[in-house]
């Protein structure tokens, strides 16, 4: 799908009243609601390429999948897809119905039934609608309260799927901590896309990865979009896009107040920018690092070729050297003796 117009909804809703109940308890209020997300993300098969959910509100960039392409929902498809949002009791009753429908051989009624719950797949407005009310239920028996939960309607951007409009406005949400001043860079907030992505949330990356898949602001090559390649260019985006300002109203007008836009320091930006988007060494100590657990010897090359040397029964009779180059971060001429693929580097998570 490499370059392909995909149709995508920027979302935005807020709680009622401007109510701040996210970060209020927010190891129950937000772990709820995004596990509510990605279950309904399953079920009705939209993907959520990020999110962001802050104090009073949220924002989620959306992608409803392609009609005709759409696989063919059959009962064993749809039963899968129940689980783990609906109670064990819903998908028995449901069940029980697809059997008394082929035990008359009511093939009517079994289509019927599929149908039910086809018109509802890769629904942007049935994914809001869902996770909007079954989180107020569960917010409201939690907290012995009564009454709408949310205010207006939520408010929804059609987004083109090529070009830069994708990566604006993944940016826009990953970067709304920053702005508002909450944390000084996107990796730090674990409640966006990004910043779960980072911490290895593999969901999280394979939806920042459709960036690659559509953004042609992200191609140029034909290299795999893995997560580090997708981290990279994307964390250059954010920086150049978070970048904070002093916004003059008239330029005209050399007295004209001006106004200062939180975003990620002047010099940080340009430090990103150098090094490529690759995090340091400092930077990445703050993370989960699994070559400094997993990668069986850590040091400089020489001091893994003589490591590798010493225990040649450990490895494959093809391999002729144990010096290996470390991912996700500028190492210098630090290297591990194991190759680490999966998820070396991961955020350690925001309490």
């Amino acid at each position: 799908m490499r370059g392909t117009l995909i149709k995508g909804q920027g979302i935005l809703s807020f709680l009622v009243s401007g109510e701040r109940i996210f970060h209020k308890n927010k190891n129950d209020n937000i772990v709820i609601f995004l596990s509510l997300m990605r279950q309904l993300e399953t079920f009705l098969g939209v993907r959520v390429i990020t999110h962001c959910v802050m104090s009073n509100h949220f924002h989620i960039l959306l992608e409803e999948p392609d009609p005709q392409n759409r696989p063919k929902l059959t009962e064993e498809t749809l039963i899968e897809r129940m689980k783990g949002l609906y109670s064990n009791q819903d998908i028995l009753s449901l069940r029980q119905e697809f059997r008394r429908a082929r035990e008359a051989e009511d093939e009517k009624r079994v289509a019927a039934i599929l149908h039910r719950f086809e018109r509802r797949m890769g629904n942007v407005s049935e994914f809001m609608k869902e996770l909007k009310q079954r989180f107020s239920r569960n917010y409201n028996k939690r907290m012995d309260r009564h009454g709408t939960l949310w205010g207006e309607r939520f408010k929804s951007v059609l987004t083109q799927g090529d070009e830069t409009a994708l990566a604006t406005m993944a940016a826009y949400i990953d970067l709304n901590p920053v702005r508002a001043g909450m944390v000084s860079k996107p990796e730090d907030y674990s409640w966006s896309g990004y910043g779960a992505a980072v911490a290895g949330d593999t969901t999280a990356q394979q939806g920042l990865g459709r960036l690659l898949d559509c953004g042609s602001r992200f191609q140029g090559d034909c290299e795999p979009h893995t997560w580090e390649r997708t981290c990279q260019r994307y964390r250059l985006w954010l920086f150049s896009e978070g970048k904070e300002e002093t916004i003059d109203p008239n330029l005209q007008d050399s007295v004209a107040p001006k106004h200062h836009r939180k975003g990620i320091a002047a010099d940080d930006v340009m430090q990103e920018l150098e090094r490529d988007g690759l995090m340091t060494i400092q930077e990445v100590l703050r993370c989960r690092v699994r070559y400094l657990t997993d990668g069986g010897a850590f040091g400089n090359s020489a001091f893994i070729e003589e490591a590798f040397s010493l225990n040649p029964s450990l490895f494959s009779a093809k391999r002729k050297t144990g010096s290996r180059r470390m991912r996700g971060a500028q190492w210098g001429n630090l290297r591990t003796l194991r190759d680490l693929r999966k998820d070396p580097v991961q955020k350690l998570t925001q309490s």
